[in-house]
């Protein structure tokens, strides 16, 4: 409450729905990216939009595949404080995967109980597996670089504060 007695609009617009959820704000946008991007592709699958350009299957899979692991990421943050480079490419690759495998099963399922055609053949369901661990490698890559950066700054700034000491 402010002096006035009334509510700010920081807390009435967003920080209590976050508290409400337990949620930080890189995980509400993990969330949010990957809930745009499950609704932009129903959009496009009914525009057609697939069929018309083809690359953007390619692309859609790899932002699928970078917010999938930002997901994991944000979720897990803490874990990879502790593992080494290798445990955290390796599980972002897994997870990345995983997803993957069940999203291209969710496509043959819909392709063969309701009639859709979203898996066009045995080469389009690998072309997008593999795209989505390409998106996972980089990603790990860059999160693998900027854990380092922050560990040798953090170390930096210790030594520092302790020579002035």
């Amino acid at each position: 409450m402010n002096p006035k007695g009334l509510i700010s609009p920081q807390k009435y617009i967003g920080l209590s729905f976050f508290k409400l959820l337990s949620l930080k704000i890189h995980q509400f946008i993990s969330i949010c990216l990957l809930i745009l991007i499950y609704a932009l592709s129903k959009v496009f699958v009914y525009q057609g939009l697939f069929d018309i350009y083809i690359n953007l299957d390619i692309l859609f899979h790899f932002a699928g595949g970078l917010t999938v692991s930002y997901f994991y990421y944000s979720f897990f943050f803490k874990k990879f404080l502790t593992t080494s480079p290798l445990q955290t490419f390796v599980q972002f690759v897994l997870f990345s995967t995983s997803i993957g495998t069940v999203w291209e099963l969710y496509e043959c399922l819909s392709d063969r109980y309701f009639q859709t055609t979203f898996q066009l053949s045995n080469y389009d369901t690998m072309q997008d597996l593999v795209v989505d661990i390409i998106a996972a490698v980089l990603f790990s890559i860059i999160i693998i670089f900027i854990e380092r950066h922050h560990d040798s700054t953090s170390q930096n700034k210790r030594l520092k504060t302790d020579k002035k000491a």
